[in-house]
């Protein structure tokens, strides 16, 4: 014997109105309908998840950069922290993320990005401007392949050899380096809006 019905907001449409249906899982058809806290041997019941929330452990405060500036990326190593902001030169690096002090990049220009990959910090910035520094605090420019606006930057090994890959956004280039200085071209297989 089979029944066949419909729910409309959680209430049987067709001959049974009578009949109340509440569905179980993440959110009852009926908000605020209990689970029943005793059930019976004439029921067919579904475990529902339940889930419990705890306190992550720890606390968050506020600080102040040390420029009122458009910080757009921030990058850290095992020792520091050190963001990079828009239409400036300025960096902020801090060891603690709490004191911070004022470093600069070797042009004035739209960072975008930062990232500590390969044992370097790198920064990336819209018009083609690319920079590497093994501390966070003294900056040298890179000369990339090709103007671009590079976006990322990863570190692997190709074989047995340390290599930079980094991504221009918008099209297919990019660039290789191992030693994070020299950098080669080479393109992509399609281009692409590459993050």
């Amino acid at each position: 014997i089979s029944t066949t019905f419909g729910l409309i907001n959680g209430v049987p449409s067709g001959g049974n109105d009578a009949m109340v249906v509440h569905c179980v899982g993440w959110q009852h058809l009926v908000e605020g309908t209990a689970i029943l806290a005793l059930l019976d041997t004439s029921s067919n019941y579904f475990i529902e998840p339940r889930l419990t929330f705890s306190s992550p452990g720890f606390s968050t405060s506020s600080t102040t950069l040390p420029a009122n500036r458009q910080w757009a990326s921030i990058a850290s190593n095992a020792n520091r922290y050190v963001a990079v902001a828009l239409d400036t030169a300025a960096t902020a690096y801090s060891t603690n993320g709490t004191t911070w002090l004022t470093g600069a990049l070797p042009s004035s220009a739209l960072w975008t990005k930062i990232k500590y990959v390969g044992g370097v910090f790198m920064a990336f910035a819209s018009g083609g401007q690319a920079a590497r520094s093994t501390d966070g605090i003294s900056w040298s420019a890179m000369t990339m392949s090709s103007t671009a606006e590079w976006r990322d930057v990863a570190y692997g090994l190709v074989g047995s050899v340390g290599t930079w890959l980094a991504v221009a956004g918008g099209s297919n280039k990019a660039a290789k380096s191992t030693d994070g200085v020299t950098w080669s071209a080479f393109n992509l297989p399609e281009g692409a809006d590459w993050n």
